[in-house]
């Protein structure tokens, strides 16, 4: 009788310690190849996470109809289950684990007729749920030292802020209680305020370069809401005390001339001004504005703190390389 009741409790037994085990990270499979994956999106373009980590076998999570269970530490789970009512709908989707940051991604999107929202919700194994980070993370949004995470949100206006567009979030210390919390986003006043967000339409960032746990550079996706066009910017992000401060306005077309093209300098003659040792400063000054664009190679990330700011012109444009904010060379 005891070894009947051993065997028929030997499957519930491997669950459980299937489940106890460390959470995986999303296998190579589960990843697009903009991750560094081989996933492939449906014709639509589409692709469902959750489903290629269940038939992965992840034992990150369950999912049983409308519940979905996240595993954590010594035993505990969060659960979200996916509910219609009259107040809206909420649906939850399991979105990965990070073993670089220890965090746990719930996908959700509540259609509340008031403001429909997406988003995510952080989990920390051994703390449990941090709260919620509205709109898209993009790849690398949380920094090395794990205590910020950049978001990208859609206010759903042609003209809308770029606070409204770009989110900061402070995170609890790792495997401490707490909740995200928003920073305050400072924005340069190199553009007029009437002038922020004309004809920028959506503003997302697509990917974040770390480099280090106080700067980043965001490349971020334009569209501009006249012409439905897309283009691409760059622009850096730095911590400020408790806040964090742009280098300049993103996605902003400012007139030149009434001809209603974006300003652009004569770069022939600046160039035989630059020399090696100027600051950061200086050279903004020399151009009469920041840069209008950024390189980052991502080995220098791993040694000198070095990107290339290009500053583009009439008669082509000068690509300047500074190892901290120091010029180091040009081209």
């Amino acid at each position: 009788m005891k070894l009947k009741l051993l065997t028929l409790s030997l499957p519930a037994l491997l669950l459980a310690n299937a489940h106890a085990a460390e959470p995986q990270a999303t296998p190579p499979q589960c990843l697009l190849a903009a991750q560094g994956g081989t996933a492939v999106p449906d014709k639509n373009g589409d692709f469902d996470l959750e489903k290629c980590l269940s038939k992965a076998g992840s034992p990150n999570f369950s999912r049983k109809g409308k519940t979905l269970t996240v595993f954590l530490a010594n035993g505990k789970k969060a659960v979200f289950k996916n509910s219609k009512s009259e107040e809206g709908d909420s649906v939850y989707t399991y979105a990965g684990f990070d073993p670089a940051t220890g965090l746990h991604q719930v996908s959700f999107f509540e259609d509340n007729p008031e403001w429909p929202s997406v988003g995510y919700t952080l989990l920390d194994p051994n703390a449990g749920q941090l709260g919620h980070v509205y709109g898209q993370l993009p790849a690398h949004a949380v920094s090395p030292d794990r205590q910020w995470v950049v978001s990208s949100r859609n206010c759903g206006m042609d003209s809308c802020s770029i606070t409204d567009s770009i989110a900061i979030s402070r995170l609890p210390a790792r495997g401490m209680r707490g909740e995200v919390k928003d920073s305050e986003l400072i924005i340069p006043a190199d553009v007029p305020e009437e002038q922020r967000g004309q004809g920028n339409g959506d503003v997302t960032i697509v990917g974040v370069a770390w480099l280090s746990p106080q700067q980043a550079q965001l490349e971020i996706s334009c569209r501009n809401s006249t012409s439905g066009k897309l283009h691409k910017d760059q622009v850096s992000l730095s911590q400020s005390g408790e806040r964090w401060a742009l280098e300049r306005t993103p996605c902003v077309t400012v007139a030149s001339a009434g001809k209603g093209k974006q300003a652009v300098a004569d770069t022939s003659r600046s160039t035989g001004s630059l020399r090696a040792g100027m600051s950061l400063d200086e050279v903004e000054k020399l151009f009469g504005r920041a840069a209008d664009g950024f390189k980052i190679n991502p080995l220098a990330l791993l040694g000198k703190k070095e990107i290339t700011r290009v500053w583009k012109g009439r008669n082509g444009q000068v690509e300047v390389v500074f190892v901290g904010d120091v010029v180091s060379s040009w081209r």
